[in-house]
């Protein structure tokens, strides 16, 4: 069944029998989140991508697609890929306190909305390979930008109904 943000949040009113206005004004809010939380815990091959780039000798900074929802994987060509190794940014910044260590990275956290942290930094111009999920437009984002449209088939939509039901 396709749903469109309208018809979704009716579904949602009508199963839990509410129409108190907090919650009615809070229903994309809720469905956003759940969308989210779905597209985290379920890895679908649709929402892969590879992004492929250079890495600037002394930078220990790698800016994140903007795409960004969760990392798979980051490699390095240093003659071959090396894989680097997944680790909170306090243990890269303890290991590595001083940017002018520098090296062949071997870890990468993520720092910010926008950016990955290396350890160590980089000592050479490197091509970097980073394998993402990307974050797909939910539907409350499509439904304002294609207000008027015919229902979505968006596997989110659906989705997010049943979220509602699974208890996570």
């Amino acid at each position: 069944m396709a749903f469109t943000l309208t018809t979704l949040k009716q579904a949602i009113q009508d199963y839990t029998e509410s129409n108190e206005t907090t919650f009615v004004n809070n229903l994309t809010t809720i469905i956003t989140q759940a969308e989210d939380k779905i597209l985290k815990a379920v890895q679908l091959p649709d929402f892969r991508k590879n992004v492929a780039g250079s890495v600037a000798s002394g930078n220990q900074y790698l800016i994140m697609p903007t795409d960004f929802l969760t990392p798979y994987s980051l490699a390095i060509d240093n003659s071959g890929f090396e894989y680097l190794m997944f680790k909170d940014v306090n243990f890269i910044r303890q290991a590595y306190p001083l940017t002018t260590t520098q090296g062949a990275p071997k870890y990468y956290g993520i720092f910010s909305r926008t950016a990955f942290i290396l350890g160590p930094t980089l000592i050479l111009l490197m091509t970097q390979n980073c394998t993402t999920s990307t974050n797909p437009p939910l539907l409350p984002h499509l439904e304002t930008a294609q207000a008027g449209s015919a229902p979505m088939q968006s596997p989110h939509s659906c989705m997010a109904v049943l979220s509602r039901r699974t208890p996570f």
